[in-house]
Parts: structure tokens; C-alpha cells; sequence
């Protein structure tokens, strides 16, 4: 049995005491009650709406308490005696592959109904419903659901046996998707100041360790350095997200042969960074405070300059299209060790696509390129820029994906511009560590920055 206890309440506030707080986002999971949220010892017995039969609660007095909040939507999904919207699922999802748009038809048609778009607890009703993972019947008597990880429902009888060999490789990593959520809910989103590394600043130059767990379970088991803080498991799983940015960074420069025009990472002073399509993940201050860990490894490092581009970028901190903007704020805050060494993060802002930004500074070159989470295959507008990314081919270009999958498309597109592969797809062993449901599925579950891969243009030449 895994364990199911989140940290205790006074625990979370000590570790977190001097950090900022913001409100968590209110998840759905069809196997915790709908309300407090709080794990049933059988996921089986938790009591469906009588109206919807889509939600499930642990006893009436949370669901009267959630009634105002639910009705609006059970009052337009109403069952009718035992069909529910997922009535027809069994009949119209033929192949894995209709699943996603059956739900997503759901969602549109629920949303004009009610005349405003679905909260995201609302999304995840349509998207993680109580239906047989394998035939999508969602009227069997007593679906039968895992008592482990209480995400996955299968008809009592093959349909488990069938599954059950698979559910096992993803088992915990559906329990941990949960219970992050169920964290996030209740306490809110840690936004630390400073960073709780790992380890404090280097004296001398170390490569990484295999991978995130390895660099993390000292934290976690208590066994780290005075400086360095202990963590809950959750908490680290979290926050490992954040840690993913740089480690990613680190793992890619490392990994890949340094052209004779640079010098070797830890001989470096002074870094730049293009992050691009820079959106929400790497927003301003939570990015720059992730980032401070790059001056942690590497000893020699005084200044690591990061600009931000991408037409996405949110407003908060942007001034206009075309202006740089540092945010003194935010680049005081970094730890006493890295202040008293002169080390320290600066960044730039613009919202733009790379190509826009490459026409304005020509001469800013920076050590390397990188897209997080990058979408090359989903998002058109990238072609635009592709030349942009690759015209040096000194820099190299650093990409991550959320999916095996995912990566090899986005590979394929960036290869349709003059690359070089100098790191081909991989799974990232500094992914975040906090598995998210997905869908449409692709083992259930996605990470932060999962496979990594590195290009560079040739000859300096890009796309034709």
C-alpha cells in the first residue's frame, strides 16, 4: 500500500513559513471525495450525486456542503434514471484514439449549455470520469477501482484481469498525480524565496548525478547538509517542476560537445540564455528564481543573463512589446551565499516571436537556445522563427517535450530546417518528478521537460 497521508498542516507551514503562498487550483478525482478531498480506505464506497451520477462524496454532509458550487452543472448533465452523459461512451469509442474527442464534445456542448467556459474541476468531470478503463461502460453495477492509487475503474471482471499487468507500471504514478493535487488544493502553490536547493554553492565544479531523484532523496530523507533544507516528499515532488528548468539546462550542456569557438561550461563567468516561447512555467520572477540553481553548480559562474521571448509571455512583468525590463525586485532575492559571492541572475523580457527578436538584436548571441515544453509539432508559428533558432550554428538548440511521442514529432519538424542532431531524443533524467493526468493518453500521464533533445544549425545556414 502506498502512503496516502499528505504532510501534516504544521509541517507545510514550517518548512514553507517565510515563502509566498498562492491559491491552489481546485482539481477533480473520481476516486477521493469530491469536497474535503480526503483518501476513503475503499475507493468503491464513495457515494455518486444522485442527480449527475458523475461525482462521488465520502458522506451526505459533504455533499450538501458542495451543493452550491455543484448544482449549476448537475442540473444540466442531469442523469436520467441510470443515463448519464457517459451513457453512449461504450458504443461511440470504438478505438482508444475517440475517447478524446467524445470528452472534448462533452465539454463544448456542456459549456454552451450553461453559457460560460467549464472551470477546470469541471473539465477534468468529462476528462477522468468513473468509466471502465478498457470499454468505457459506465453503467456496470460496481465498476471496480484501484485501491492503491483510487484513478482507474475497470468492469469487475476481464476487464481488471486484462489490465492488470499495465496498471501496475503506472499504479503509483497515478496515486502521486493525485495527491499533488490534493496538496496543491489544500495548501495552495509554493512559491519559495529563495529556492530550497538541493545543495548550497559549489567551491568546486561537479557534474550532475544520474538523474532527479538521486540529487532530491537527501532532502527528502533528511540526510542533507545544514544549509540545505529538508523537504516533504510531496513538497520536493512539487517543486521539483521548478528545479526541472536549469537541470534540463545543465544536463543538455553537459551532455553535448562544446564547439572550439566556447569555453567548457564550468570555465564559464558569464552565461546567456534564449529561452523561447516562453510562457507561463517560465514567467519572471518563479524563473529566475529557479534558474539561481545554475549559479549553485557551477562555481566560476557570476552572472547568468536570461532572456525571455515568446509571444505568449504574460503581462505581469512586460512593459511593451519591444522594451527590456529587469526587475531589480525579484534579482535581490536570491540566497545570502550567492549574494556575498557577487553571483546573480538578471533578465530581459520580450514579447515577440524569436524571429521578431533576432531582427531587433542581431548582436545579442547567446550561449545557447532553449524551448521548454516547445510544441514544435502542435504550434504553426513556430516555422516562422525556425531559421532564427538555427541560423548559428554555434548555439546550440535545446528543446524538451512532454511525451516520447510529442518529442520525435517535434524533431521531425525542427528537422525540416538544415540540423544537425547533436543530442538526439532521450528521456530527460531531470524531468519534474510530478506526474499529470493527461488526455488524449499516452501512458496516463505526462512530466515536466520528460525527453530532451539538442540541435544545431549547419554550416550556419537554416531552413530552405
Amino acid at each position: 500500500m502506498f502512503d496516502n497521508q499528505n504532510p501534516q498542516e504544521d509541517e507545510v507551514k514550517r518548512v514553507g513559513s517565510d515563502w509566498l503562498w498562492l491559491s491552489g487550483m481546485r482539481r477533480y478525482h473520481p476516486g477521493v471525495c469530491h469536497k474535503c478531498l480526503k483518501w476513503p480506505k475503499n475507493v468503491n464506497n464513495l457515494k455518486k450525486c444522485a442527480g449527475c451520477k458523475l461525482i462521488h462524496y465520502c458522506s451526505r454532509e459533504c455533499q450538501e456542503e458542495d451543493w452550491p458550487t455543484h448544482k449549476e452543472l448537475c442540473r444540466e448533465v442531469r442523469a436520467d434514471g441510470n443515463q448519464t452523459v457517459f451513457s453512449e461512451a461504450k458504443l461511440s469509442v470504438k478505438k482508444r484514439e475517440d475517447w478524446w474527442p467524445f470528452c472534448k464534445d462533452l465539454i463544448r456542448s456542456t459549456s454552451l449549455q450553461l453559457g460560460r467556459e467549464l472551470e477546470w474541476f469541471e473539465r477534468d468531470i468529462f476528462l477522468f470520469p468513473r468509466v471502465c478503463e478498457v470499454c468505457k461502460d459506465a453503467h456496470v453495477p460496481r465498476l471496480h477501482g484501484c485501491r492503491e492509487c483510487n484513478s482507474v475503474f475497470y468492469c469487475p471482471a476481464e476487464h481488471s484481469v486484462q489490465e492488470k499487468e499495465l496498471h501496475k507500471q503506472y499504479c503509483y504514478s497515478f496515486f502521486l498525480a493525485t495527491q499533488c493535487d490534493i496538496f496543491n488544493a489544500l495548501h495552495g502553490i509554493p512559491y519559495p524565496q529563495p529556492f530550497p536547493f538541493p545543495t548550497p554553492v559549489e567551491e568546486v565544479y561537479k557534474s550532475l548525478p544520474d538523474n532527479m531523484l538521486d540529487l532530491l532523496s537527501p532532502q527528502i530523507e533528511g540526510k542533507c547538509s545544514e544549509e540545505t533544507l529538508k523537504l516533504e516528499p510531496i513538497l520536493a515532488f512539487v517543486l521539483s517542476d521548478w528545479l526541472s528548468l536549469p537541470l534540463s539546462f545543465l544536463f543538455a550542456m553537459e551532455k553535448i560537445s562544446i564547439n572550439d569557438e566556447q569555453e567548457h561550461l564550468q570555465n564559464l563567468r558569464e552565461i546567456t540564455i534564449h529561452v523561447i516561447g516562453a510562457a507561463f512555467r517560465e514567467q519572471a520572477g518563479r524563473f529566475v528564481n529557479s534558474m539561481e540553481y545554475v549559479l549553485h553548480r557551477l562555481p566560476n559562474l557570476k552572472s547568468l543573463n536570461i532572456i525571455l521571448i515568446g509571444p505568449n509571455l504574460e503581462t505581469e512583468f512586460t512593459l511593451s512589446n519591444d522594451i527590456e525590463n529587469t526587475n531589480e525586485e525579484d534579482i535581490n532575492k536570491h540566497c545570502n551565499e550567492c549574494h556575498n559571492k557577487g553571483k546573480q541572475v538578471l533578465y530581459k523580457e520580450h514579447h515577440m516571436v524569436y524571429h521578431e527578436y533576432t531582427e531587433l538584436y542581431p548582436n545579442n548571441k547567446p550561449n545557447a537556445i532553449i524551448a521548454y515544453n516547445c510544441g514544435f509539432s502542435s504550434c504553426k508559428s513556430w516555422v516562422t522563427s525556425f531559421n532564427s533558432m538555427i541560423h548559428d550554428s554555434s548555439i546550440p538548440l535545446i528543446f524538451t517535450s512532454f511525451t516520447k511521442s510529442e518529442a520525435e514529432s517535434d524533431l521531425k519538424h525542427i528537422q525540416k530546417a538544415n540540423v544537425e542532431v547533436v543530442l538526439d531524443i532521450c528521456k530527460n533524467p531531470f524531468s519534474g518528478q510530478r506526474p499529470f493526468r493527461h488526455t488524449p493518453r499516452e501512458e496516463g500521464l505526462f512530466y515536466i521537460n520528460n525527453y530532451i533533445g539538442v540541435v544545431k544549425g549547419k554550416n550556419g545556414k537554416g531552413a530552405k
